[in-house]
């Protein structure tokens, strides 16, 4: 059986990396099952300052060749650097996914972080402090791609009750992200979007009921200056 299809050996050749943005652009709406025949793995030795200048061709390319290029050479990036015993995220990656539409940040890289990811643990210590310390105060963050990862986290957590009782810890995790996220939306915004106050109020009454510990006056979160009271 063959193996993958040998990508042109790229040696941070630019006009190397433009064919190939360019191939997986037009390969991602016409042939998408191409795209599983090339060889992604050579990225995996790159620096982040060469990362970068891939990602700026890619993203040029067009909206699937940067997609694409978030899913496969990033995250995973991103996902190594958490398996760290001190993870240590550099400018050069911030300023990267800072190139990328917040909606892609948001599903690709938060939520999938903070939820159950395929590719991913659940959020932990480490991976709740990389995003909420370096990377998403680095992102410029659209208000509603904020509420949809907000209320995706919310939700997930609420259907994780198991989990909750047996690892206080991710509940922590969970609210020093969800309050890095609220802190970039807009004065009032949060406020005036029932649909994600509501997954919140519910978010933080579970938190109550499945840990009476978390209940006191100095335990329940607060995001944000949004109050919750029951």
């Amino acid at each position: 059986m063959a193996g993958p299809a040998k990508t042109p050996e790229l040696t941070m050749n630019p006009d190397a990396l433009r064919a190939l943005a360019k191939k997986v652009e037009e390969d991602s709406k016409a042939r998408p099952r191409q795209l599983q025949e090339l060889d992604w793995s050579q990225f995996s030795s790159w620096p982040d300052s060469k990362i970068q200048e891939a990602s700026c061709i890619f993203i040029d390319a067009g909206r699937h060749a940067a997609a694409e290029f978030l899913r496969i050479v990033l995250v995973p990036r991103v996902q190594d650097l958490l398996l760290a015993k001190d993870p240590e995220i550099s400018i050069e990656l911030c300023h990267t996914l800072r190139a990328y539409p917040s909606d892609e940040f948001c599903s690709q890289v938060v939520v999938p972080l903070t939820t159950d990811g395929i590719n991913f643990p659940k959020a932990g210590p480490a991976t709740a402090d990389l995003l909420a310390d370096k990377l998403i105060p680095f992102v410029s963050t659209a208000p509603e791609d904020i509420s949809r990862a907000v209320t995706k986290i919310c939700e997930s957590r609420l259907s994780d009750n198991q989990s909750l009782r047996s690892v206080p810890s991710r509940f922590e995790s969970t609210n020093k992200i969800v309050t890095a996220l609220l802190q970039k939306l807009p004065k009032g915004h949060a406020e005036a979007n029932f649909d994600l106050c509501n997954w919140l109020r519910r978010y933080c009454h579970d938190a109550s009921l499945q840990m009476p510990w978390y209940a006191t006056a100095d335990k329940m979160p607060d995001f944000y200056g949004l109050s919750f009271t029951w």
